[in-house]
């Protein structure tokens, strides 16, 4: 009886165990820093430790909030992605797609550039989506997902990685 009880609290714990992994984690560094693939017509990993974001509060035509959240990744070779957040109500972890709505105000943007000191073409989001796993005053975690292509090309990539940045102020 001994034997049962305990081969099944085993099992319950691995259970337990294996059901509290957060099917949202995507690598997310758990320092500051960054892991991004580049697919398609560049294929390419980005890492390194310069993550930052930062938010702000503006007022739109209509007098009304506008949050803002942008994260800043930059790898030492150069390359850039930026990330974008704009709504009307407090932004918080949760998923963000890729849009650019006038009403109500809602932007989600990422954006890549392999060097934009040296003139390199910039890729736009055409679709895809940033989740943000945690918001704090000092830190926001998170994964991308998103195409993009060099506005007026046919040249496409996609952005795929995580990130853990750290607030800029």
């Amino acid at each position: 009886m001994k034997t049962k009880i305990i081969h099944y609290l085993v099992i319950v714990g691995f259970i337990w165990a294996c059901s509290s992994d957060s099917p949202n984690d995507d690598n997310i560094p758990d320092a500051q820093g960054f892991t991004i693939e580049i697919s398609g017509d560049i294929n390419k990993t980005i890492s390194g430790t310069t993550a930052f974001f930062s938010t702000s509060v503006s007022k739109d035509s209509f007098d009304r909030d506008l949050y803002t959240l942008v994260v800043s990744i930059n790898d030492t070779n150069g390359d850039q992605v930026n990330i974008g957040i704009t709504q009307l109500e407090s932004i918080g972890s949760g998923n963000y797609s890729i849009a650019f709505e006038i009403e109500p105000p809602y932007n989600g943007f990422v954006n890549y550039s392999e060097n934009p000191n040296d003139g390199e073409p910039i890729f736009g989001p055409t679709g895809g989506n940033i989740t943000l796993n945690t918001v704090s005053s000092n830190k926001v975690t998170g994964s991308i997902n998103v195409q993009c292509q060099i506005p007026g090309q046919s040249t496409t990539v996609t952005v795929k990685g995580a990130f853990n940045a750290l607030s800029g102020s």
